[in-house]
């Protein structure tokens, strides 16, 4: 929690503000997030990826007190990549959904409603 050297979080009306903002920021992360995440879910690599799943989901049988796997295989990991593209088990690929810059500066543009932002020129060989 946030203190600060004058103790601002502790006076209620600086309080109530900070509580509002940080609610409004957060509400809007939440549905950036889920905005992209029907996106992929909707995608080609989603709809593929959502597949295996199901395929290595359990088949229950409660009336018999039984429970089947569909297929004796692992349910496939998760990776960041998988946003972009996915290659199942097969090697067939899967394109995802655009995610870069465009995509992050997106997610993060409700912050410049309660600070100030400027353009920064950087340069990293890392590519998203």
């Amino acid at each position: 929690m946030w203190e600060g050297k004058t103790g601002l979080a502790k006076n209620p009306e600086f309080r109530n503000i900070w509580d509002q903002v940080h609610e409004s920021i957060m509400s809007e992360f939440i549905i950036k997030f889920d905005t992209y995440f029907q996106s992929w879910l909707k995608s080609p690599a989603g709809t593929a990826y959502s597949d295996e799943i199901a395929n290595c989901r359990c088949i229950h049988f409660p009336f018999l007190g039984l429970t089947f796997r569909k297929k004796k295989s692992a349910i496939p990991g998760y990776d960041l990549q998988h946003l972009k593209e996915y290659t199942n088990p097969a090697g067939q690929r899967h394109p995802g959904i655009d995610w870069g810059i465009k995509q992050i500066f997106d997610i993060f543009f409700p912050l410049s409603s309660i600070t100030d932002v400027v353009s920064v020129k950087v340069w990293s060989p890392v590519s998203l």
